[in-house]
């Protein structure tokens, strides 16, 4: 019975990683075709976002730095790879693109290259990687008490916003909200709070999300 409880976990996290690179897919379509009801499906990352943080606060961290090193390694591997082959094309075939500043910036994750302006996603979940362990410490210290945890994800995504925002130049505070939310969500659905108490958290948070996109898009 429990084997398949999780199957059908399995499955539901997949389909929702299904629907949110299928708005991706769509939102970038329309974009390109200038329809403004592209910015309703804007909001495939933050679904990967909210995802990613509702896995990690369903389970511990251990020990921090094996944690860090293995995301930095998964991500930045890849990311320098990109990066490199993008860069040594702008050098080699293209006249007065590659700029070694802007290079040194995307390095380091402050900035991005010309034409991987994409690539801001990458020292997006580098940010909500960094915060993980903190998260972890703070829900083991708060959970249980609604109260605590509410002023406690305030704390942190006010903080970490100001944090990110001086040291990132294209930071937007509200993909860094959709990974602690997603993790306080984690953290609620895997702890023995008060079932109804629960349904009613996470209604507001949904009803939250969607009114703040809309305020995003029209104000």
């Amino acid at each position: 019975m429990k084997y398949n409880s999780i199957q059908l976990v399995n499955k539901s996290i997949s389909l929702i990683r299904l629907i949110a690179l299928c708005f991706v897919v769509i939102c970038h379509i329309q974009q390109y075709m200038d329809m403004k009801l592209a910015w309703w499906f804007n909001v495939g990352v933050q679904i990967f976002l909210c995802m990613s943080g509702f896995l990690y606060g369903g389970k511990r961290i251990g020990n921090e730095i094996d944690f860090y090193i293995q995301r930095l390694k998964r991500i930045l591997i890849p990311y320098y790879f990109v990066l490199i082959i993008m860069s040594l094309i702008q050098l080699l075939y293209l006249d007065n693109v590659f700029d070694i500043y802007q290079f040194g910036l995307a390095l380091i994750g402050r900035e991005t290259i010309e034409g991987g302006e994409h690539l801001w996603y990458v020292p997006t979940i580098l940010m909500c990687y960094f915060l993980t362990p903190l998260l972890d410490k703070l829900q083991a210290r708060y959970v249980g008490s609604y109260i605590d945890g509410i002023k406690t994800l305030l704390l942190v995504s006010v903080s970490a916003s100001i944090f990110f925002g001086v040291y990132v130049n294209f930071f937007n505070p509200a993909w860094l909200s959709c990974y602690i939310i997603g993790y306080f969500i984690g953290v609620i659905e895997n702890c023995n709070f008060n079932k109804k108490a629960r349904k009613w958290v996470i209604c507001i948070f949904a009803v939250l999300t969607v009114v703040g996109n809309g305020i995003q898009i029209y104000v």
